[in-house]
């Protein structure tokens, strides 16, 4: 699993997780998680492929900040600025 900094395995992942989630088997990743107390889950892009019998085999998971994270009000573009760039 990659994350922004990161690459982990699965076991990894849980094993990093915040005690209080540990004791509940969550990772702390998920908005439905229990220990997960600000609600924000992540997002997940997973590239996987479907093997001749039909089962579905993750090759590569990224993890990221959910979209609900980032907070604030865009009150100004500078395009002309931003083109010398």
């Amino acid at each position: 699993m990659d994350f922004p900094a990161n690459r982990l395995t699965l076991q990894q992942t849980f094993a990093q997780a915040p005690q209080e989630c540990l004791s509940r088997a969550e990772s702390g990743l998920a908005k439905a998680d229990i220990c997960n107390t600000s609600k924000v889950g992540g997002i997940a892009t997973i590239h996987a492929n479907r093997t001749s019998n039909g089962n579905v085999i993750a090759g590569d998971i990224f993890l990221q900040k959910g979209i609900e994270s980032v907070k604030g009000v865009v009150t100004y573009i500078d395009y002309t600025e931003a083109m010398r760039r």
